[in-house]
């Protein structure tokens, strides 16, 4: 099982080839504040990008790591883009992995949020992802990021204060990537701290 990385840990210099590891505090400056909810609370937005700049092979399990976010983070909302870059039929899961140091830790709910969905036959332009696996509904959004685990197969009773990362798992076939293939995911968030 391989593990690939969004540009929320590594920032792709497309000038020189190069990539660079970002640190947590680097990782957290990329946050931008969108408009108040009605309670006061800003509503955050962090976006991710993964990039594969060349031919990748993929092989079921590799996990494609999207961002990290406090269990305590309150997501509202959730949007996936995807182009065209994946050359045969692809399905994943988007779920949650609780945060490693370097690598994505254990899973936590590899299929919180989307359950076999194709990304890899055609264009996906901002696709809401918080509803599709039928794990959670619509009073669902705006609690912790604990909270939403514990709804599938997690067994918080609590808030753990640990980061948890959002990831795709590919769930089928290997396959290989066009020159470029790329994942953009968006979320809408209210900060624990």
């Amino acid at each position: 099982m391989a593990e690939y990385g969004s540009d929320h840990y590594v920032s792709f210099n497309y000038t020189t080839g190069v990539s660079v590891e970002l640190t947590r505090t680097q990782r957290a400056s990329s946050l931008y504040l969108a408009p108040t909810l009605a309670s006061g609370a800003p509503l955050l937005y962090k976006r991710a990008e993964l990039i594969v700049p060349t031919v990748t092979d993929f092989a079921d399990n590799d996990i494609l790591a999207l961002c990290d976010m406090a269990s305590g983070d309150r997501i509202h909302e959730m949007f996936v883009s995807i182009n065209a870059g994946f050359v045969a039929t692809q399905t994943a899961n988007l779920g949650l992995y609780e945060a490693g140091d370097g690598a994505v830790g254990t899973v936590i709910e590899e299929d919180l949020f989307t359950s076999a969905v194709d990304i890899g036959t055609a264009t996906t332009d901002r696709v809401s992802q918080f509803l599709e696996a039928g794990n959670l509904t619509d009073e669902d959004r705006g609690r912790p990021l604990w909270a939403l685990a514990a709804l599938g197969a997690a067994s918080y009773t609590e808030d753990p204060h640990i980061d948890m990362t959002i990831a795709y798992t590919l769930a089928s076939e290997e396959i290989a990537t066009a020159a470029v293939a790329q994942i953009l995911l968006e979320v809408f968030y209210v900060a624990a701290r």
